[in-house]
C-alpha cells in the first residue's frame, strides 16, 4: 500500500461518512492534531465535498506523510483503523443480502472471491476488503456500503 492509496481511503471516509459518525470524528481529530497548517485548513473548508477538494487534501496528506515520519505513522494507523471499522460494520450492520448487494455494486460476483457452502458472511466480508485493498479500491467499497445502507453509522 502506498501513501496515495492510504490518503485516498482517508479522504474517502471524510467525504462519505457523516461528521456525526465516530470514525469521521477520530480521523478528523487525529489529522488536525498531527498535521501541518495546510491540512488543518483543508479539513475546515467545505471543498473536500468536491473532487478538486478531495484531490487537494489527498495530495497534502501524501506530501506530509512523505516528509514527516510521525504524521506517516498517524496516517498508517488511521488506515488500519478504517479497515477494522469496515470489517466490523460489514459483519454487524449488514445482512448477507446487503453484503451481496455491496458485491454487486462493485461488479464482483458473490462467489468469485470465496466460494463454497462453508464460506460465511465473515469470510465474504474479509475477502472483499482484502481484494479491494490490493486493488486500491477501498473508497469504492465505502461508497457502495453507503449506497446500500444510506443511514449507516459504523
Amino acid at each position: 500500500m502506498d501513501w496515495a492509496q492510504i490518503a485516498q481511503v482517508i479522504v474517502a471516509v471524510l467525504s462519505i461518512v457523516p461528521p456525526s459518525v465516530e470514525l469521521y470524528k477520530t480521523i478528523h481529530d487525529r489529522l488536525s492534531r498531527a498535521s501541518s497548517r495546510n491540512i488543518q485548513q483543508a479539513l475546515t473548508r467545505p471543498e473536500p465535498d468536491t473532487a478538486a477538494g478531495r484531490n487537494q487534501l489527498t495530495q497534502l496528506l501524501i506530501q506530509t506523510a512523505q516528509n514527516d515520519p510521525e504524521f506517516a505513522d498517524t496516517l498508517s494507523s488511521l488506515f488500519n483503523d478504517t479497515q477494522n471499522v469496515l470489517m466490523d460494520c460489514l459483519l454487524n450492520q449488514f445482512t448477507s443480502r446487503d453484503l451481496r448487494e455491496v458485491y454487486a455494486r462493485l461488479g464482483i460476483g458473490f462467489d468469485d472471491l470465496v466460494a463454497g457452502t462453508l464460506a460465511g458472511k465473515a469470510d465474504k466480508a474479509n475477502a472483499l476488503i482484502e481484494h479491494l485493498k490490493m486493488g486500491g479500491r477501498i473508497p469504492e467499497l465505502i461508497a457502495a456500503m453507503w449506497k446500500v445502507r444510506p443511514s449507516l453509522h459504523c
